[in-house]
């Protein structure tokens, strides 16, 4: 583990600290779990953003081939 300096805003410090005390919290324990539970909020807001562009890009190439199928008739029209 390694010791990092934050600047946070002296009352809500003070508080927590004092919340964290009467709860018998390890206020580092607190925030490097915040921290990881962060992380994974990220990972997965990253998944989904990823999700969304390939589905965006097929339904982009469901609607070009749509539009040439359609524009060209149907794939058996040379048998009508």
């Amino acid at each position: 583990m390694a010791l990092k300096t934050f600047n946070l805003d002296d009352k809500a410090y003070k508080a927590f600290a004092e919340h964290c005390k009467k709860e018998g919290i390890s206020m580092s324990r607190k925030i490097d779990n915040f921290i990881r539970a962060e992380l994974e909020n990220l990972k997965v807001l990253s998944i989904k953003k990823e999700h969304k562009d390939k589905e965006a890009q097929k339904e982009k190439t469901i609607e070009t081939n749509a539009h040439t199928v359609s524009a060209e008739q149907h794939s058996f029209s040379k048998y009508c």
